[in-house]
């Protein structure tokens, strides 16, 4: 389980990455109350192995941050009429 949802934040990171890349500023602009630059050192510190994974912090994220991230992304397509 633990593996899945490494491999899922995994994907989310990536994805807002590749948004910055497109559309520099538009995240963090737009939507301020999201620590984006977070989300993507979490994505980081899960792909590239460092030794140091706390499955706790992995649960709390997800449990607490998926939601209100999901309903942000949700705006941000609209915003861009995607």
């Amino acid at each position: 389980m633990l593996a899945a949802n490494c491999t899922l934040i995994t994907a989310i990171g990536e994805g807002i990455g590749r948004i910055n890349r497109v559309l520099p500023g538009f995240l963090e602009n737009e939507f301020p109350a999201i620590p984006w630059h977070a989300i993507i050192g979490m994505r980081n510190h899960i792909a590239h192995g460092y030794f140091e994974l706390d499955a706790d912090l992995v649960f709390e994220a997800i449990k607490n941050d998926i939601p209100p991230l999901y309903s942000t992304i949700l705006e941000a397509m609209q915003k861009l009429s995607v």
